[in-house]
């Protein structure tokens, strides 16, 4: 993943090698994303809606990278759950992305 842009500053690296997700599926995710339980729901915005990097997150809520993708994981299958209850979203398929 590239961390760094043409001139060579550091840039955060949400901003390259992960798409863009659209702003009305951000919308509908975050909306979402409320009836998961706090600690997942941090995870699952600053990984899927904010695009950071798993050891991003992990640095800043200073926990393990490996907890951090275990909470990841178990934030996504709930979020499957929730979007599926709802119909709002294109699950279980891939949410839809801009690049």
């Amino acid at each position: 993943m590239k961390d760094k842009d043409d001139c060579g500053k550091r840039v955060p690296s949400g901003l390259y090698g992960r798409p863009k997700i659209s702003s009305g599926t951000a919308q509908a995710l975050l909306m979402h994303s409320w009836q998961l339980p706090s600690s997942y729901r941090e995870v699952y915005i600053l990984c899927e809606i904010q695009r950071l990097s798993v050891p991003e997150v992990a640095a800043t809520l200073g926990r393990d990278v490996a907890a951090i993708k275990a909470m990841l994981d178990e934030a996504r299958d709930l979020m499957r759950e929730v979007t599926q209850k709802s119909k709002d979203l294109p699950f279980p398929r891939e949410p839809v992305i801009k690049k």
